[in-house]
């Protein structure tokens, strides 16, 4: 019985993690932290309390070298749980390690530099 709950502790745990920082400048280092980046324009959201935000994902970065995600899906949810606000109509660089959870940061593409453009372009 112990283990159950150990168990479900971890997995609530898991499921609670997703919350990308608005981060100023892609790294390296962010780059290293994820498995996948996409480009990604909120269409809606949030929806009802729950942060939950609609997503249409433009492209994905090959930033492991493995190639983009087998399957791409156009349209996906985000759950925050941490109370971050995105903008409806608005373009991120979303950096996760598995292609929308335990994501890790957030990057507007109207703040995009030459570097991290460079930095995208080469993994």
């Amino acid at each position: 019985m112990k283990t159950l709950l150990a168990v479900l502790a971890l997995c609530a745990l898991a499921y609670t993690k997703n919350c990308p920082e608005l981060i100023e400048e892609i790294t390296q280092e962010n780059i290293n932290d994820v498995n996948t980046v996409a480009l990604v324009t909120v269409y809606k959201g949030p929806i009802g309390s729950e942060n939950v935000y609609d997503l249409y994902y433009h492209e994905y970065y090959d930033v492991k070298g493995t190639g983009a995600p087998l399957v791409q899906r156009d349209y996906q949810s985000l759950k925050t749980d941490c109370g971050l606000e995105l903008e409806d109509d608005t373009e991120y660089y979303l950096g996760c390690k598995t292609e929308n959870s335990d994501c890790k940061f957030l990057k507007p593409l109207d703040e995009l530099t030459p570097e991290e453009e460079k930095l995208l372009n080469e993994q």
